[in-house]
C-alpha cells in the first residue's frame, strides 16, 4: 500500500500493488477499502502496475494514479465508483509516475516528473507546463483553486 485516505465515516482505502490476488499479475495495480472496524468491504485489481496517490470525491467517487511498466513508464489515471468499480482509465504519452493528486472543486490536479497537469472531472485536459528534465515535481497540494506543486529543481548559483 502507497497510500491510506480515510473518508467522513471513517472508512479506510489503500492503493498500491498486490501480487496476492487470484489471477493477478505480478505488480498488479490494487484498491482496498476497510469499514471503520476493519472489515474489507472489497479487494479490486486496476488497470495498470501500481497505483501511488489516490483523491477521494464526496460523493465516494475516487481517483487513483499511477502507471503502467512494459518497455516503457506510461502514466496512469484511474476513476471508479464508490464500489471500486472502473468509470474510465486514461494514459498519457508523457513518460513517468503520475505520483500525486489533489482534487480542488471540479479540478484534479497531478504531477508527474517534470510534468503538471490538471483535468475536469470527466479526465479532460485543464492545463498542462512541461518544465525541463532536471525538474522532478512529486507532490501536489490543492485548496481554494490553488494548487502548490513540490518536488527537486536544478540547483541555482
Amino acid at each position: 500500500i502507497n497510500t491510506l485516505l480515510t473518508d467522513a465515516s471513517n472508512n479506510i482505502y489503500g492503493v498500491g500493488y498486490t501480487n496476492a490476488i487470484n489471477g493477478s499479475v505480478v505488480g498488479q495495480s490494487w484498491l482496498v477499502k476497510f469499514d471503520a472496524k476493519g472489515k474489507n468491504l472489497f479487494n479490486t485489481k486496476l488497470d495498470g502496475t501500481e497505483m501511488l496517490d489516490m483523491a477521494l470525491y464526496n460523493d465516494g467517487k475516487m481517483l487513483l494514479v499511477g502507471y503502467q511498466q512494459d518497455s516503457i513508464l506510461t502514466p496512469m489515471i484511474v476513476k471508479v465508483n464508490a464500489q471500486g468499480r472502473k468509470l474510465w482509465t486514461r494514459t498519457y504519452a508523457q513518460g513517468n509516475k503520475i505520483s500525486s493528486v489533489a482534487l480542488n472543486g471540479d479540478v484534479c490536479n497531478l504531477a508527474v516528473g517534470n510534468w503538471i497537469f490538471a483535468l475536469d472531472d470527466l479526465g479532460y485536459l485543464k492545463y498542462d507546463y512541461i518544465f525541463d528534465t532536471t525538474y522532478n515535481i512529486t507532490t501536489v497540494t490543492a485548496n481554494s483553486g490553488l494548487a502548490v506543486y513540490a518536488g527537486t529543481a536544478p540547483k541555482v548559483l
